[in-house]
């Protein structure tokens, strides 16, 4: 099941990536250039956004948060904040791996620079969405799973379909 979420959030990262670097393009060119060539130039990323996104999206939907679930499931530790956690630690790190190995492939662009600023705040952010929505996802899809469940049922605190007023 975990894998299942992970498959299906690997789209969700490159559009939420895509969208947080269409909102700093805006925001750093918006006073330079017109805004029907930010928009002309939107149209143009967004399919290699989405591309791009999700190549980056694979190892940390299909891998990472996957196994995180499972080892934090084993040990009882399974929490939202983790895999949040755990989301956006796995985005920087590949993230930052990307960046240096295009340093030594021979980029003239400093590692130290705007550029790998705004590419690490596009992987915390996406990181950190993608890692909540698996929590979300799995805490849906499996409940029994997660801390708490079960002494939430036997107290009757648990929602149930009668106790939320949708059968009479």
């Amino acid at each position: 099941m975990p894998f299942a979420a992970g498959l299906v959030l690997t789209p969700v990262g490159a559009i939420v990536a895509t969208f947080v670097f269409l909102i700093i393009t805006y925001a750093e060119y918006a006073t330079k250039v017109e805004t029907s060539a930010l928009l002309g130039a939107a149209v143009e990323i967004v399919p290699y956004g989405l591309l791009y996104g999700s190549e980056f999206f694979v190892p940390i939907a299909l891998v990472v948060l996957p196994l995180t679930y499972l080892i934090l499931r084993r040990y009882k530790r399974l929490s939202v904040v983790a895999l949040v956690v755990a989301g956006l630690a796995a985005s920087i790190l590949l993230m930052w791996s990307i960046i240096l190995l295009e340093q030594r492939d021979g980029d003239d662009i400093p590692f130290f620079s705007w550029r790998t600023l705004n590419f690490s705040f596009i992987a915390c952010v996406a990181g950190a969405i993608v890692g909540l929505a698996f929590a979300a996802m799995t805490r849906w899809w499996r409940p029994f799973e997660w801390p708490g469940y079960w002494s939430r049922v036997r107290t009757g605190s648990a929602r149930s379909p009668r106790s939320a007023g949708l059968q009479q």
